[in-house]
């Protein structure tokens, strides 16, 4: 088992037993970027096929390829290549249902009527497969898939749940209501800090210090790629002159812009105070315990921040995204 999959038996597990039956299932594995969510769901694919398991995955795709039907086309196509073996008239049916996808991708044209044609195919499709093998369509990230292939595939397996067809999504756990209809949500949680040292030690080949280790598992909260990102570029000694990489920044960057200057400045005293009580936060700012609630309530349904005796972020990456992304001044005025 590769470092990526270090303290994930129990998972890995629960996700074999619950595509080993008879029966469709629906699956949604969430958890935060840089979890393991896609380590986890290509070893499953891989170990599937060695089964003789018909698998088709779809990986996340960047807009500017989240054409539609695009999905659709991959899930096709993965089929037509794995289904010569079991009937040529099934993928003959998958090369005619590719085909009558025609320009649409490139177009960008979608209408109700042709999502009907192509989920009734698509159903038609599944129920022949699975009489011979069990199928598994995995969607890695399927907040990027295009609408159109994600309605008609969603709609296709709701109506195929008596067949060995299951369908395996998964998402950022911000994003957990996205799964389909009636899924199962499998979370994917944080390692513990053992866990998270040994793929540290492994990916980076010995190259850290043990100092520069247990500062990037400290700081990487649980999460294996945050916590590889930092043992590799940050700065030796001196915490307080750390950069975090652009890479960790970016998944941020939304969600602080749409902060209100408020709510930006109480984050902001809540990231760089030692004890950010309320009356703490009120003082810096001079707004009332009642406003600092109100400003926070936002970052407190997406689960940025916990409040009770004091205000603490759940991960101290986004205590870190909003130090770094805010200006010089700002930081230096709440400093003092």
């Amino acid at each position: 088992m590769t470092a990526a999959l270090t303290g994930r038996d129990t998972v890995l597990s629960r996700l074999r037993a619950q595509v080993s039956g008879g029966t469709a299932t629906r699956l949604h594995l969430i958890g935060e970027a840089g979890i393991g969510k896609s380590a986890v769901v290509r070893h499953l694919v891989t170990d599937w096929q060695a089964e003789g398991v018909l698998t088709a995955l779809l990986t996340p795709a960047p807009p500017d390829r989240q054409l539609t039907y695009g999905g659709l086309a991959t899930v096709l196509s993965a089929m037509r290549e794995q289904t010569a073996q079991l009937d040529p008239r099934i993928t003959s049916a998958v090369g005619d249902a590719l085909g009558a996808l025609g320009g649409t991708t490139e177009t960008g044209e979608r209408s109700s009527v042709a999502d009907i044609v192509h989920a009734s195919t698509l159903v038609d499709i599944i129920e022949s497969i699975c009489r011979h093998r069990r199928l598994v369509v995995v969607i890695d990230d399927v907040d990027s898939l295009d609408a159109a292939s994600r309605a008609i595939i969603e709609n296709a397996f709701s109506r195929t749940r008596s067949l060995p067809a299951h369908l395996l999504t998964t998402a950022r756990s911000a994003s957990a209501g996205s799964g389909p209809a009636a899924a199962e949500i499998v979370h994917l949680d944080p390692l513990d800090d053992a866990a998270v040292r040994r793929i540290v030690v492994q990916r980076t080949e010995g190259r850290v210090d043990p100092q520069g280790v247990d500062r990037a598992v400290r700081l990487g909260a649980g999460n294996p790629f945050h916590a590889i990102l930092l043992a590799t570029r940050l700065p030796a000694g001196d915490e307080s002159r750390r950069v975090v990489p652009d890479q960790l920044l970016d998944p941020h960057r939304t969600w602080i812009a749409e902060l209100s200057p408020l709510a930006h400045r109480l984050l902001l005293v809540a990231a760089l105070a030692a004890s950010p009580t309320l009356p703490t936060l009120s003082a810096v700012t001079g707004a009332g315990e009642r406003e600092i609630l109100d400003e926070l309530n936002a970052v407190l349904a997406q689960g940025i921040i916990t409040v009770a005796e004091v205000v603490r972020f759940a991960h101290p990456l986004y205590a870190e995204a909003i130090e770094q992304l805010s200006a010089a001044h700002d930081v230096r005025r709440t400093h003092q």
